[in-house]
């Protein structure tokens, strides 16, 4: 499989998570990276930066992309090709902590959310990770106030789908965990 894999910090555990997944998978993975500095940047401007800059995807099997990449904006740009796309979530921005004296910015939050809802897959570093985003989102609609609004049925129906997904994910984790190699 040719993965085309993107990278918008490219940086400390990022970096070294990108080029030990390219080291040790059986797949050859091409890696499209940014430098490691302004992260607020890199999430809302590095699809736009790289969708005209990505080489041919004719060549992939599939496009890989931590979730600093919003995925909403690249399949924007990329339309109307498309290739299946897997988001890892190195980490999110609904539950990393804040630095004292911040405040949170909610809009990346958002940004998280849209990127795991049009994603054909989503990946999370540990099960507790998942988890924490999955509760993340639910509070981030109630907390809103778009569950009160026209567009709160269709957010609501989009928690709904993480929760389903996650419920799916959770019982596909333990089959893949209860299963003992020969």
């Amino acid at each position: 499989m040719q993965i085309l894999y993107l990278e918008a910090f490219f940086g400390g555990s990022h970096r070294a998570f990108a080029e030990g997944l390219q080291r040790h998978s059986r797949h050859a993975i091409e890696l499209i990276t940014l430098p490691d500095r302004f992260w607020k940047w890199r999430m809302r401007g590095a699809a736009l930066y790289m969708a005209p800059r990505l080489p041919p995807l004719e060549r992939f099997d599939l496009i890989m992309a931590t979730n600093l990449v919003s995925m909403s904006d690249l399949r924007a740009l990329l339309a109307p090709r498309h290739l299946p796309t897997v988001v890892y979530f190195h980490e999110n921005q609904l539950t990393y902590p804040v630095a004292s004296g911040d405040r949170r910015d909610v809009h990346f939050g958002f940004t998280d959310i849209t990127t795991a809802l049009t994603a054909d897959e989503i990946w999370f570093n540990s099960h507790s990770h998942r988890e924490a985003f999955m509760a993340a989102v639910i509070q981030s609609g109630r907390a809103s106030g778009i569950c009160r609004t026209k567009a709160g049925r269709a957010a609501r129906k989009a928690s709904r789908w993480l929760c389903e997904l996650n419920q799916i994910s959770s019982a596909a984790s333990a089959v893949v965990m209860s299963v003992k190699p020969k």
